[in-house]
């Protein structure tokens, strides 16, 4: 499977899945940006047919992955060992990420527009956790013959050259076993479980 966009990207996957099994060649991406709170800006969509696919991940697996990524990024994208992001994982860094987290999707969740919002996990598990609602959000069902039965463990990275690509692993159980806990220190855990807006996530996730 060749990923399409930044490695392991779970909106990216998914969006790249509806596309292939609902035909939508215009499929954006990512760009209601919340940025700044604004998700909406005066006459951006105005006679566009909007729907929005909103891809959720368990708060704290979404905190360890975006400091994670902002680590990386900070060493030109090489590989940073997990245990060094976790020791790099400050309260200041917990409460940056989590703000932003919330931010965006008490945004995402009040946009006045159709929507079907999908559990990055439950994909995982079980593929047609994506299809069925975006199959109710459209009105039509997906071509069954270009549906995935099952994530893929391995994925390719496209890169600017041939030689540019690179195969990565992907453990399926990082999220379904939520091995991410292993990465949040007892304090990390507790300041997210207190700080997180759980109402707003009320039905999709629950504080530990």
């Amino acid at each position: 499977m060749e990923q399409k966009g930044e490695e392991r990207s779970g909106t990216t996957l998914a969006a790249y899945m509806v596309q292939q099994a609902f035909g939508l060649r215009n499929l954006e991406g990512r760009k209601l940006h919340t940025h700044r709170h604004d998700l909406i800006k005066p006459g951006q969509w105005q006679g566009k047919n909007i729907a929005l696919m909103i891809n959720i991940k368990d708060p704290y697996a979404w905190i360890v992955s975006a400091h994670a990524w902002d680590q990386q990024a900070k060493h030109d994208g090489r590989k940073v060992p997990a245990s060094k992001v976790a020791v790099a994982f400050k309260p200041e860094n917990v409460k940056h990420w989590l703000d932003r987290y919330m931010r965006r999707y008490r945004n995402w969740f009040a946009a006045p527009f159709p929507k079907a919002v999908i559990r990055y996990e439950d994909i995982l598990q079980d593929t047609m956790a994506l299809y069925k609602p975006i199959s109710a959000l459209l009105g039509r069902p997906p071509d069954p013959a270009k549906l995935w039965k099952e994530m893929p463990s391995t994925v390719i990275r496209p890169g600017r050259t041939p030689k540019g690509q690179r195969t990565l692993q992907f453990d399926l159980t990082y999220y379904t076993d939520k091995k991410y806990f292993d990465l949040l220190s007892t304090e990390h855990i507790k300041q997210i479980t207190d700080d997180a807006d759980w109402e707003l996530l009320d039905g999709l996730y629950e504080p530990v």
